[in-house]
Formats: C-alpha cells, structure tokens, sequence
C-alpha cells in the first residue's frame, strides 16, 4: 500500500513518499500486488513513487475510461446534462446519447496532453453550447439531445461571488484574507450557511453527484429574507453607498446596478421597475430594493 510521511523541521514541512509496501489481506498471512485494472503488475512498481505509475495508466492514449469520464463532466458542467448520465456512472449498459460526439472529445483531449482548458474552449467555441435556452413545438419536451440550451441555476461558490461582486462587498471565510473567493476555497469544511443550502457537495465520495443543482424553497427564501444578504446590500462601503455618495441620479443608479448585475444596459421593464421605487422611497432605500430584486431575478440566477 503507498504510504505518505510528513516530517517537520523548524521552518518547513516536507513531504515524500516511503515507497511501496503489499497489502497484507486482514486475517490472514497473503499479501496481494497493486494493479491497475485489466493490466499486468508493473515493473517499475516498486521503484519510487507507485502513484505515478497509476497516473501514467490513467492518462494513456489507450485508456478508454479516464478522457471519457473527464470530458463527460465537462459537458455537463457547461450543458447541464450529459452525454452519459449519471456523468460518472460510465458502463456498457448505460450508453452514451451521442457516442461519435463523446469519442470526439474524448479524443481531442488526449491529444491535447490532457489540456483541459482548450477542451473547455471547444465545447464554448460549438454551436451546440451557444444555441437559445428557449425550445420550440419541435424540440420542447427534448431532455438528452441538446436541440436548445437547458437553463440552469449557478453553481453555490459562483452564485455567492456574483452577489459580492454585484454588490462590492467580498464574503468573509474564517482563517481566509477578506476577499477570497468562494470557488477558491479548497476545504469544503468552512462554515457557510449559503453554500450549503445552495448544494455544496460534502465530498464524502470522489462522484461529482454529490454537487445538487436542484432548486428549493429554502434558496428562495434565503435570497429574499437572508442577512447576509442584506447586509452586502446595505453596506456603507458597499456599491450602492459609493454611488449614492457620488452624487449618481436616479437613472445612474438603475442603469449601474443593472450593468453590475446582468451585465447590460437596463430595458423598458427595468426602468418602469425603478421609477416606481424611486418614486415611493427614499434614494438610498429605492436603490437597495432595486438591486434585491435584481440579484432574485431569473435573468442573475440562471445560466440561459
């Protein structure tokens, strides 16, 4: 079995691993060889680091299971569904909706060195990912051959940056410097009510069904009714105090918060939403509603 060993001097920490032992079945006196699957015990396996041996397994060009498996989770993580569902759940029993297309990227990521990022660039750069998330007669009850975008609701680490960022306030994560991001953070184990109830996965196993994506009454009304929320929209060093103390109008206040928020210039619908605030309440008071209202609406909330 590999083993790991930390040792500590006064300055650092160094770790290295101690080399391959057998794994002796409890019970019993027999030890069993490490393999990978449907090869031959390796040679080089007790001669350094076994995990390396592994990882060569893993990503050679012949292997069909591992660029499969990793451009299946891309595709779902872009596309909302994938081309095998569950997207780790790869067997011959549960085939692909679109074999061709999963060895294609499959493929191109091999020979790309495993290149993630320009896998990442391909399924972005098709027409498949760029079509309307609005269906038609034809395609509306269509749920597994991408004939139009599925709409989705942001991940909870990408949601929770969209609202500090909208709203100029960074989230505070104990034992993190003020402005880390929650998709930086490494230990799912950081208090946070928001990512919980948005779905963080537990990472109790290593399947990427542990992330829910589902909506849920609880996220509605955290949205609506939340503190923490509240507090990032009220806060006197936040967005809407440093537009209000820099004199913005009304109409600057609406068209800003909306090109924060949705990342474009505010409709008619938008306007008519702002001048009715605007007109019951107090500047400051108006501006907070209105980007409340903004951060629960569709058009923040869901990919489409």
């Amino acid at each position: 079995m590999p083993s790991v060993i930390t040792t500590r001097s006064k300055d650092r920490v160094l770790v290295f691993h101690a080399g391959y032992r057998d794994l002796v079945i409890p019970q019993t006196t027999q030890t069993v060889v490490a393999k990978v699957f449907d090869a031959p015990v390796s040679p080089r396996l007790k001669t350094g680091d076994p995990r390396i041996v592994l990882a060569d397994w893993l990503t050679a060009a012949d292997n069909p299971w591992f660029a499969k498996l990793a451009v299946n989770r891309l595709w779902k993580h872009y596309l909302g569904r994938g081309l095998v569902e569950a997207e780790d759940d790869l067997r011959s029993t549960n085939p692909p909706t679109n074999a061709p297309l999963l060895d294609f990227l499959a493929q191109r990521l091999v020979e790309s060195r495993f290149d993630l990022k320009a896998t990442m660039r391909l399924i972005m750069n098709s027409r498949v990912y760029q079509l309307a998330s609005e269906s038609n007669a034809n395609n509306a009850g269509d749920e597994q051959n991408f004939s139009y975008y599925m709409v989705k609701r942001l991940p909870a680490e990408t949601l929770l940056d969209g609202i500090s960022a909208v709203t100029g306030v960074p989230e505070s994560f104990p034992g993190r410097p003020l402005g880390t991001r929650a998709i930086a953070l490494w230990d799912n184990r950081l208090p946070s009510y928001f990512l919980e109830i948005f779905g963080r996965p537990e990472r109790t196993t290593p399947c990427e069904c542990g992330r829910s994506s589902d909506p849920t009454m609880a996220q509605a009304l955290h949205l609506m009714n939340a503190p923490e929320v509240e507090s990032k929209i009220t806060h006197p060093e936040g967005r809407i105090a440093r537009l209000i103390a820099d004199g913005a109008t009304e109409e600057r206040l609406v068209e800003e918060l909306t090109l924060a928020a949705l990342g474009r210039f505010p409709d008619e619908r938008l306007k008519g939403v702002g001048r009715k605030l605007f007109a019951s309440s107090p500047p400051r008071e108006a501006a907070e509603d209105f980007l409340w209202t903004l951060l629960n609406s569709y058009d923040f909330l869901l990919v489409k």
